[in-house]
């Protein structure tokens, strides 16, 4: 028997029609890219897939050349067997492929990770993301919303919730070596993450 009085406070209840976290995730990450960039993910699925909904679905930063290291969402880049391999040859396969992206290109190219040394390519941190290039521009603090999570007893979300706050804040602490303003940031931040 189904209690339709009941029905409003379940809806309202399961509804995550204000848990905003992914949408300013997103921005995020496109208000961090340079215009006219290569961005490789290999992060959880939620980066990828969020970035591709974003872009093909709301035509945002169409300027952007996406590219998902596993292949998930966007084609490719390693070759037809790439699903096949696994292990140290498919990094391996990985570290040539991008490190021959990144010489031969004219863009900017960036990284959506949260294991850098994953592949051989150096990486700097900047911002929620990794640049490909050591940049002497600091990214204004003030162009990531950092809204809580609606709910943070969904252990992926809160994870990935985390992750993001921790990006963050390690890309001030770096910064607050140089320039005391971020390290107050950087502080804020990690305060309001426990």
């Amino acid at each position: 028997v189904i209690n339709f009085l009941s029905l409003p406070s379940v809806v309202i209840k399961n509804s995550k029609r204000w848990d905003i976290f992914v949408y300013d995730y997103a921005m995020n990450i496109f208000r961090n890219i340079p215009l006219n960039s290569i961005v490789l993910s290999d992060r959880a699925d939620e980066s990828e897939f969020m970035i591709t909904y974003f872009q093909r679905l709301h035509n945002i930063r169409k300027d952007i050349e996406f590219i998902d290291c596993n292949a998930s969402v966007t084609r490719s880049i390693y070759g037809p067997d790439y699903y096949k391999i696994w292990g140290e040859r498919r990094l391996e396969i990985r570290s040539r492929v991008e490190s021959e992206l990144i010489k031969n290109s004219e863009n900017e190219v960036l990284y959506s990770t949260v294991l850098p040394e994953q592949t051989l390519t150096k990486k700097y941190k900047f911002g929620l993301l990794f640049h490909t290039k050591l940049l002497d521009v600091a990214i204004p603090f003030d162009i990531f919303i950092t809204r809580k999570i609606v709910d943070s007893k969904q252990p992926r979300e809160f994870g990935l919730y985390m992750t993001y706050l921790n990006l963050l804040a390690n890309y001030y602490f770096e910064l607050g070596n140089k320039i005391p303003e971020f390290l107050e940031i950087s502080k804020k931040l990690y305060t309001e993450m426990y």
